[in-house]
């Protein structure tokens, strides 16, 4: 962190999030931005949650408020009306992780 000129730097912060869902009670998202302009900056977050549903049925709702827009490495990609991408990683459980990319 650069405290002398703040304005000047990116910032990156890593926070614990918490869902009143018992299917995907747990994430973390890591958020980012850098100065662009003069009192404007840029920035965006990732967010990864693991839930117990399959990734099938996560791509199901998720389709409900966007599209599949293609695959990465075999792995499902949405994007939703807000723009947001989401890319769903099964596990050996047979649950899924949700990666959400954003940017503001």
């Amino acid at each position: 962190m650069a405290q002398a000129a703040p304005n000047d730097h990116p910032f990156q912060s890593v926070i614990g999030l918490s869902y009143p869902s018992k299917i995907a009670p747990n994430g973390v998202a890591v958020i980012f931005a850098a100065p662009m302009s003069t009192d404007k900056c840029g920035g965006g977050s990732v967010q990864v949650i693991p839930t117990a549903q399959p990734c099938s049925t996560v791509q199901a709702r998720l389709i409900s408020v966007g599209r599949t827009i293609g695959t990465l490495q075999m792995l499902p990609v949405v994007e939703t009306r807000d723009g947001a991408r989401d890319v769903l990683m099964p596990t050996a459980g047979g649950g899924c992780v949700i990666v959400t990319a954003r940017h503001r």
